[in-house]
């Protein structure tokens, strides 16, 4: 039985694992058989983007000295990265769709109020 996943187990809210059933069931387009299956996919991803983020942190953070361009850019991207995240979440949290194509125009538009309101 060489290269098969071992399991472990993690604990869940229950309100959390009834909302992931729930959507499980009511939505089998999304292809999940399982809560299981729902919740390693959600990690993986989780994982994914916690990962960039990390990398994009580290563009940010120059390990040697920054030129004033570098530290503006690194800057913004870490404020676009943060704002995604919380234009994602906010959207959960309402339960509203936002169409993918337009995240960024959204996130571009509130970076530029916030960046042009500070001076």
């Amino acid at each position: 039985m060489a290269g098969r996943n071992k399991w472990s187990r993690v604990s869940i809210l229950t309100a959390l694992l009834n909302e992931v059933d729930t959507l499980i069931k009511d939505n089998p387009q999304l292809g999940y058989p399982s809560a299981s299956s729902f919740v390693n996919d959600a990690v993986r991803r989780l994982l994914e983007k916690s990962r960039k983020r990390t990398e994009e942190d580290k563009v940010g953070n120059c390990k040697t000295a920054c030129t004033p361009t570098e530290t503006i850019v690194g800057s913004q991207q870490i404020l676009k990265t943060f704002l995604r995240e919380m234009v994602l979440a906010t959207a959960g949290e309402l339960r509203v769709e936002i169409d993918p194509k337009k995240l960024d125009k959204i996130v571009k538009v509130i970076a530029q109020k916030l960046t042009h309101n500070e001076g």
